[in-house]
Parts: C-alpha cells; structure tokens; sequence
C-alpha cells in the first residue's frame, strides 16, 4: 500500500518512453501514469474514476503499465499478453476486431477469448455438397460427404415425392441445428434436460418467408435454465446463418465432351499448364 507525502515522494523510475501506451495530447503538462492489472478487482473499481477522470480533463496525459500479478491472479499474465498482442496491431485502446472495449480490464480476457472463438468459426469447414440430375426432372441425386440423399417435389408439383423436397431439406437441418444446440447448451450448463422436441412449419408471408419454431423441453428444468435452452434454441448457427446476411456466388460452366479422341479445344502450340505437368 502505497502513501502520498510531498516531502517524500516516490518519483517514476522509467520516464514516459515510445514503448508506453499513451492516451492524451503528446505535450500535456500533466501525465499520469497507471500500473495496472487486467485481472485485478481493484483495478476494475479504479477504471470506471480514470475513465471519468479524463473525459473531465481532456488536457491530461494518461500513460497505462501493465503489471500482471500471476500470483494473486491466474490470467493476469494471459491478459496483458493479449493487450500487448492488440498494441502491436495499433489497437492497445482495447478496440477488439474495429469494436472499442468498454468494460471492465479485468473483462479484457474474456473478450479477446469471445473474439478469438467467433474469428475460429469463420474458418470452419464445411462438407461440400453435389446435387446431380436423374432420369426424372424433378428429381436429384444429392451427395454431402460420404452421405447421399434422394430430393424430389410432391405430386402436385410434378414431382414424386421419392425424397425430401429443397424445403423439406431446409426445415430439416433448422430443426436437427436447434435441438443439438440445445443439447450442447444443456451439456455445457449441467443442466437436468432429458428430451427435446423441436416441431416446424414454413410458409410465405407478405414480409418474406416465415418458420414457426416449437421446442418442447423434458427434464427437471428451473425457469433461469429453460431461459438457457430458450437463448441457445434462438442462436443455432442455422438460425442465425437464415436471419443474418447470405451470400451467394454462382458460376455456371457448360460441359462440351469432345468426341473424337486427341481432338484439341485450345491451339496445339498453347497446351494448357496440366498437359504438360507445370
């Protein structure tokens, strides 16, 4: 614990230098300079009087010294890696991904972990799909992974109903998407949940195309845990994949067989790259 006297002042040892993060006018006639750590609870309290402290006082200089105690905090130290990880991308003022950081410091590490886990299912790969047109027009050969599957349409839409139609299909991983996330939310929480029914329509409405979701939960479930299952139902990544925006890229190829053998499409001088192995 610290204690301020004028006569015996404790003097900064290393002055203000290029390495610091620095908020405030370069030649402020006032800095102050805060050792702080992301992980600490009285650092959280004191952010909320700094924060208010300069936007009274846009004229002081504010200089922050990480000081992670891993001794007293076990992500202290992996807190201000990551601040010092976002300072060398220019965004120590904790802007995560464009978005600045208003919480709490000791709430940094959670952040960049939320952000961290959001950027990883970006890059998460999906299984290719292939659909191929049969002897009936209606008809399709669907292949995703090692998994094949027959679409067709009803009868009253010239079709056989020999399989799910490209809405059936829809409805269909909607409704497979809610009750694993539900599921895994329940897993991830302890939560008592032994059944879960998920029941959907579709239908075409003047504002665009509407599903009704029903979810039946079984299990001995409080009012704060079916809220949990509720929140997890409403974010499956097939909801919010439909609800948000869809990009689709199309590139349409024709198929020209070449009939005769060794007859060439493109200038015998100019043999494509796979031809000759390059």
């Amino acid at each position: 614990m610290g204690h301020f006297d004028e006569k015996h002042a404790t003097l900064l040892a290393e002055p203000v230098g290029p390495r610091d993060h620095v908020r405030g006018p370069a030649q402020a006639d006032v800095t102050l300079v805060e050792y702080g750590d992301f992980a600490c609870p009285f650092c959280r309290n004191a952010y909320g009087s700094v924060k208010e402290l300069l936007a009274r006082m846009p004229d002081v200089r504010f200089v922050f010294r990480a000081n992670p105690r891993s001794h007293l905090y076990a992500e202290a130290e992996a807190a201000a890696e990551a601040a010092e990880i976002a300072a060398a991308q220019g965004k120590f003022w904790v802007f995560i991904n464009g978005v600045r950081f208003e919480d709490s410091l000791d709430r940094l590490a959670g952040a960049l972990a939320r952000e961290g886990r959001f950027a990883a299912s970006l890059h998460a790969v999906f299984r290719p799909g292939h659909a191929v047109s049969t002897e009936r027009a209606r008809r399709q050969l669907v292949t995703v992974g090692p998994h094949q599957i027959v679409a067709d349409l009803p009868a009253d839409e010239d079709g056989d109903d020999a399989g799910p139609s490209p809405h059936d299909l829809l409805i269909a991983a909607l409704g497979s998407c809610i009750a694993m996330t539900v599921q895994w939310s329940a897993q991830k929480h302890k939560l008592a949940l032994e059944h879960v029914e998920v029941r959907l329509t579709q239908s075409r409405t003047a504002d665009g195309h509407l599903f009704r979701v029903s979810v039946v939960l079984s299990g001995d479930l409080s009012d704060a845990d079916r809220a949990q299952l509720q929140h997890a139902a409403e974010a499956c990544p097939i909801s919010r994949t439909l609800t948000h925006g869809i990009a689709i890229e199309t590139r349409v190829a024709v198929d020209r067989s070449v009939d005769e053998a060794g007859r060439e499409s493109f200038p015998s001088s100019d043999p494509p790259p796979w031809t000759s192995g390059r």
